[in-house]
């Protein structure tokens, strides 16, 4: 069965205690914010948004959308820059039976405003190696 880089990325921030001190785990998101989070001052969504796969090798390369709300620019930009801190350079971990073999951020931070939320968040984008058969420990 493929793995889920996505589903990856978000236990691994959701498990990390520098990110959780500023998002709560619930809060981190593995697609768009569900329409039940209109509330929610602080979150993260991570979202597949492109990339491509390895023809002769059981590797994706896909392109992640980060987004990080904040209710001020300055949390939004705090929160970014944890994200960026505990996922930029990662290289080589297995998160639940999924190998991350790299993780860079090449775009971004965009500052923005959802006017949906009526909050700012900042936007940025990963490129990400990722292999696709589960890891058996």
């Amino acid at each position: 069965m493929a793995q889920d880089p996505v589903a990856a990325l978000v236990r691994h921030l959701a498990a990390t205690s520098s990110i959780t001190g500023l998002v709560t785990a619930d809060h981190i998101y593995g697609d768009a914010l569900p329409p039940t989070t209109a509330t929610i001052e602080k979150a993260i969504a991570i979202r597949w948004v492109g990339g491509i796969r390895e023809a002769y090798l059981p590797i994706v390369h896909p392109r992640l959308e980060v987004r990080c709300w904040g209710p001020t620019d300055a949390v939004a930009a705090q929160i970014w820059l944890e994200v960026y801190s505990v996922l930029n350079g990662l290289e080589n971990v297995i998160i639940g039976d999924t190998r991350i073999m790299s993780v860079v951020m090449d775009g971004g931070p965009a500052a923005l405003y959802d006017n949906e939320r009526n909050a700012p968040y900042k936007l940025s984008f990963l490129s990400v190696m990722s292999q696709l058969e589960a890891v058996s420990l």
